[in-house]
């Protein structure tokens, strides 16, 4: 709308119905020149939905902003919250990369912090799709952990038998 061939674009007032103060601020600082509020982790979540309905080029560094930050998210409980809205976030604006990668952060964060009373209600509002591949990963990795848990204790008695032999020796 800004950038593009819309009737708006050269429009002295365009009407922001539906938009709240506090989002189209963060929105018109995170562009506009001379401006000390770069876009991040935290605003970034206010800016790309009026990004994405204007078509700015600022899309892109949000994309690259969401795709960082969704591996780091919920590693090691950090943040769990953020990762929940930034999967809201992937997933409402088909944002593939972001999903892809948020999903995979998620399945190796904990659940009782993804749905902690915090989060629970936004957790829920994730479609049953997102929310079964995100359990489904999560099973394959604890499979796969316990798979080699057992390989080791399967193990176990070889490695005593020899130590003991050669400690005998």
């Amino acid at each position: 709308m800004l950038e593009g061939n819309y009737v708006e674009k050269d429009a002295k007032e365009v009407e922001l119905s539906g938009k709240s103060f506090d989002d189209v601020k963060a929105f018109l600082r995170s562009f506009y020149p001379n401006m000390e509020h770069p876009l991040n982790e935290s605003n970034v979540l206010q800016v790309y939905p009026l990004a994405h309905e204007y078509q700015m080029p600022l899309l892109q560094k949000c994309e690259e902003i969401l795709l960082q930050n969704a591996s780091i998210f919920g590693h090691g409980g950090r943040c769990p919250n953020l990762l929940i809205k930034y999967l809201c976030l992937a997933e409402k604006f088909n944002i593939e990369k972001v999903l892809t990668t948020a999903m995979e952060t998620a399945a190796h964060t904990e659940f009782s912090s993804l749905l902690s009373d915090e989060n629970i209600r936004e957790y829920s509002l994730l479609s049953e799709k997102t929310r079964l591949q995100i359990a489904e990963r999560r099973i394959e990795l604890l499979e796969k952990k316990e798979s080699s848990r057992m390989d080791k204790s399967r193990d176990f008695p070889k490695l005593l038998f020899g130590v003991r032999r050669s400690y005998c020796q």
